[in-house]
């Protein structure tokens, strides 16, 4: 899934976005940490999401990155 999915929709999406724009993602820990530091670097900015009460062990956050 990796490899067919998270990656080229993250690169598709993010180098159509201007220079000074906002590229924000709604995903889980694991994800941003094993592929999006790798192919757009740390975060600029981590919200919380509230979680679900019916998962008690899942968190999301929005991650936001400014292109420059």
């Amino acid at each position: 899934m990796k490899n067919n999915f998270y990656i080229p929709v993250i690169l598709n999406t993010y180098k159509y976005l201007q220079i000074g724009g906002h590229y924000c993602l709604n995903i889980n820990k694991e994800i941003y940490e094993d592929i999006c530091v790798g192919l757009l670097g740390m975060a600029t900015d981590i919200i919380p999401f509230k979680k679900s009460k019916r998962q008690n062990n899942y968190e999301e956050f929005i991650y936001v990155w400014c292109k420059k």
